[in-house]
């Protein structure tokens, strides 16, 4: 090679070789020719997710709201203070019926000769008393039913009415437990509603924390 070609050869590969501050800001590795615009080669890369991006639908440091406690088990005492109001009830309730349906057939039972005969003259009022006590007995079952009802899923008004309707039901019942003027013994019956309205009451005056709904 001679010196003339040894020269031109140098000169052509000097541009290809990057110098100075051409050379410094070009990375290593880097290829010289990038490609066209739009070629793979030319794409940026893919940039990964912010670490602190926040989670889906929710804003930064939101925190999600903790479950509701689950619900206190029913105990049995108030279960069976609401069994013994609605048996008590029905069977108030079905004493209110009769006492309507009396009130309702008395003026022609009493116009009748058969009672007349046995019973003299009795006043038509009498009839129109057996409606009234009829609709208070009726009303006061019905109202014993509900609060027995309610009382299972702790209404707090159940509570209120359940103790009305105790005390109401202890008070009935020792005017059949005091001995009367006769000297009469104590009626069984009169006893055991006397056990069962105590008892209903104790159990709604001492389990407060379950009527709280």
């Amino acid at each position: 090679m001679t010196a003339g070609t040894s020269s031109g050869y140098l000169r052509l590969h000097s541009d290809a070789i990057p110098t100075g501050a051409a050379a410094l800001e070009r990375p290593p590795n880097e290829p010289h020719d990038p490609g066209p615009p739009g070629s793979a080669s030319a794409q940026p890369p893919a940039q990964p997710p912010p670490a602190s991006e926040p989670g889906w639908g929710y804003p930064p440091g939101y925190v999600p709201p903790a479950p509701p406690p689950p619900m206190p088990e029913r105990p049995g005492p108030v279960t069976a203070a609401a069994v013994i109001l609605i048996a008590l009830g029905v069977i108030v309730a079905l004493f209110g019926a009769l006492s309507l349906f009396a009130g309702a057939v008395f003026p022609s039972v009493a116009d009748s000769p058969e009672f007349r005969e046995q019973f003299g003259d009795v006043s038509e009022a009498l009839g129109g008393l057996f409606l009234v006590v009829g609709v208070i007995v009726l009303a006061y079952g019905m109202m014993e039913v509900l609060t027995g009802i309610f009382a299972l899923s702790g209404r707090a008004w159940s509570r209120i009415s359940g103790l009305i309707v105790a005390v109401l039901g202890i008070l009935f019942s020792l005017l059949g437990v005091l001995p009367g003027e006769d000297g009469a013994g104590v009626s069984f019956v009169f006893v055991a509603l006397l056990a069962a309205y105590g008892y209903v009451a104790w159990v709604l005056a001492s389990r407060g924390w379950w009527f709280s709904r």
